[in-house]
């Protein structure tokens, strides 16, 4: 049973668990202990009002399953309390107020079903029969489970045996009627408690050796030996084979096999091999006990016994009296056998019944002490204990195995990120990947071990070290992730926004377009159809400037007409190529800015070669093609040369024809760089 103070939450721990032994507690109880704590708690716990309608009383004397270990209170333990907190897990749980009451009425069936008593009756054939004491506990009985009297008396006296053509009833003696009361009290505390609904828990140090060994202590003893071998397996013996199987350098350790205990109880003649034993060791013991039931006639412990006895004397695990060496042993009883498990001897002693064997129960835990007291230590229990469990072997296992091993591609798998040449992935060998990703870690090389298909660990340790690197570098990558996103997303961001500013540059220049195209179909007054036939009905709208152009055109005389073709001609160059242009319109072109057609060399040199009309001149920067320095020179471009000399010797200096000079680039900047290829 688990109960759960008031405090639980769901993600919360359950901070009390009671684990039973059995449902063989709900009849009999060893003395010094109480039976479940639900009966004891139910009876000290409830109201009136539940007590009343659970056909209950208060005084927990008055009914025999409680009273007989004569320990009704255990120390420490508030029943009335601990009933309260089992009311709130139930509503905790889900269960309904209809649930919660069956399950209390069951278990009160259980209480009344105890007092049940039967007085021994002779029938006239000679045969044993009985009937009920007190009928009134039978009534309330069948009020609480809903079910019929009459049902309920006959399954108490009477057995049914069904055949392919018959049924026949017996009547059970006032023992067997015991028996099958007994029984149903078990059955209904064991299906009250679901197999969903339960948590069966089993603990190896749980052997009993008792004064009187029943069928339960043999079974608890076969669970425990069944898990120590299932230990074994998996810590000894699997654990050394591994080592051998991968190659790794090992030292055998002994251990004890308790496989020879384990089939002494549970091998049955199909699962021995005959050819290997003796002619009598064909059968286990559980195996012999289902032949014996199962067999017709009379039966009885001395019958099972003998045959247990001439089957299993060979086996140096099983002693009884019949046995040659135990002939004479005085610790044995002559009606009882002995097995000597791998953690001590223990003596069943039978009793017929006509139960069936009940599932493996829960047990409990030894304490340090035969006591069951608290700050008593007893050496010799613990060593035994540690002896007999094999602690030194695991501890020897431990100090020299592995604590971790895992394949390599797992491994390589999830331990990738430690190493550059590693992540993000490995396209060799899964062992060479490994090899690389703890070379560039820092465990030390004593720590692991390579394996044929695993790599070993020699140490936790090691294995949370790698946890907390992998830890670290996943918070690396997950920074990285997170700038990547952040960037794919601020980039996105930008794309999207750039995309917007363009679609609106776009119709706001659209919008401007269409603004400008209706302020000149305002003021244009244009016709309607540009395909229509005759002109315009009004010429008003061009008068003033056609008259205004033509006015400004009588004022040039021809000195004006050939500078304006000048300009119309530089526009049509500079124009939209130099941003310096604009600041030039407004100025007349001259061509000759330093006077040079009254300078004199200048007109001895323009008569000789013709050269009498001067295109350009001025006084401009020229740039040395070797060294890229400035010098003030003048720039002479008459209509057949160009020509560029120092102010003291003009007409002294070489001419270019404008052959050898066939091209000539500006650039659109503002600068008055003028580049001449020859």
């Amino acid at each position: 049973m688990v109960a759960i103070r008031s405090s639980f939450h769901f993600f919360q721990q359950i901070i009390k668990l009671f684990i039973e032994k059995a449902e063989s507690r709900v009849v009999v109880q060893a003395q010094g202990e109480r039976n479940f704590h639900i009966f004891y708690q139910l009876l000290s716990g409830a109201d009136v009002h539940l007590l009343k309608s659970l056909k209950l009383q208060r005084n927990a004397d008055k009914y025999q399953f409680l009273h007989e270990s004569r320990c009704l209170h255990a120390n420490n333990v508030d029943d009335k309390s601990s009933f309260i907190t089992t009311r709130r897990a139930f509503d905790m749980l889900g269960f309904s107020p209809e649930e919660t009451l069956a399950t209390f009425q069951v278990t009160s069936s259980v209480l009344k079903l105890g007092n049940i008593q039967f007085l021994p009756r002779a029938n006239m054939d000679g045969t044993e029969s009985c009937s009920l004491v007190n009928e009134y506990e039978v009534y309330e009985v069948s009020e609480l489970l809903q079910g019929e009297v009459s049902i309920l008396q006959a399954a108490l006296t009477q057995r049914t045996v069904e055949t392919r053509h018959d049924v026949i009833v017996t009547d059970l003696s006032a023992t067997e009627a015991n028996y099958a009361r007994n029984a149903l009290c078990k059955a209904l505390y064991s299906k009250r408690i679901g197999k969903r609904k339960c948590i069966g828990m089993l603990d190896i140090y749980g052997f009993e050796v008792l004064e009187f060994n029943s069928f339960e202590q043999l079974i608890i003893n076969y669970c425990n030996e069944k898990l120590q071998q299932i230990l074994i397996e998996l810590t000894l013996k699997a654990e050394q084979e591994e080592y051998i199987r991968e190659g790794i350098q090992w030292e055998h350790i002994d251990y004890f096999n308790n496989a020879v205990i384990c089939d002494l109880i549970e091998k049955s003649k199909s699962d021995l091999d005959l050819s290997s034993l003796p002619a009598q060791n064909h059968h286990g013991i559980l195996a012999l006990l289902d032949e014996e039931c199962l067999r017709p006639g009379p039966v009885s412990d001395e019958t099972f016994l003998y045959k247990l006895t001439q089957a299993c004397q060979d086996n140096p695990y099983f002693e009884s009296r019949g046995c040659r060496n135990f002939i004479a042993d005085s610790t044995l009883p002559h009606h009882s056998f002995r097995v000597r498990h791998y953690a001590g001897a223990a003596i069943p002693r039978g009793r017929p019944s006509s139960d069936p064997p009940p599932p493996p129960p829960n047990s409990e835990s030894h304490s340090p002490n035969e006591l069951k007291q608290p700050m008593i230590f007893e050496m010799a229990l613990v060593q035994h204990q540690v002896r007999y469990l094999g602690l030194m072997e695991n501890t020897r296992m431990r100090k020299h195995g592995y604590a971790h091993r895992q394949d390599y591609e797992s491994f390589l798998q999830r331990y990738k990120m430690l190493s550059p040449h590693t992540w993000p992935t490995w396209s060799g060998l899964p062992v060479e990947g490994v090899t690389n990703l703890l070379r560039f870690s820092p465990v030390h090389n004593s720590d692991y071990c390579f394996g044929r298909t695993k790599i070993f660990l020699k140490h936790s340790k090691t294995l949370y070290e790698l946890e907390k690197f992998r830890q670290e570098s996943l918070h690396d990558l997950a920074t990285l992730i997170q700038k990547l996103f952040r960037g794919w997303v601020h980039r996105r961001l930008f794309q999207q926004m750039r995309r917007s500013q363009i679609m609106l540059a776009t119709n706001y220049q659209a919008w401007k377009r269409r603004r400008y195209l209706l302020w000149l179909s305002r003021h244009l007054h244009l016709p309607s159809h540009l395909c229509a036939r005759g002109g315009p009905e009004s010429l008003d709208a061009y008068r003033k400037p056609v008259t205004t152009c033509h006015k400004y055109r009588l004022r040039f005389d021809q000195t004006a007409r050939n500078r304006m073709r000048e300009k119309v001609t530089a526009s049509m160059i500079f124009k939209d190529r130099k941003s310096s242009y604009p600041k030039s319109v407004s100025h007349p072109f001259r061509g000759d800015y330093v006077r040079l057609r009254h300078n004199v060399k200048w007109k001895k040199i323009a008569a000789e070669t013709g050269d009498q009309y001067v295109v350009f001149a001025d006084i401009i920067n020229k740039i040395a093609r070797a060294s890229g320095k400035r010098a003030f020179v003048f720039a002479t471009v008459p209509p057949n040369s160009v020509c560029c000399e120092h102010e003291r010797h003009v007409g002294d200096g070489p001419k270019d024809t404008t052959d050898k000079v066939p091209d000539s680039s500006h650039g659109h900047f503002s600068d008055i760089t003028q580049p001449f290829y020859g």
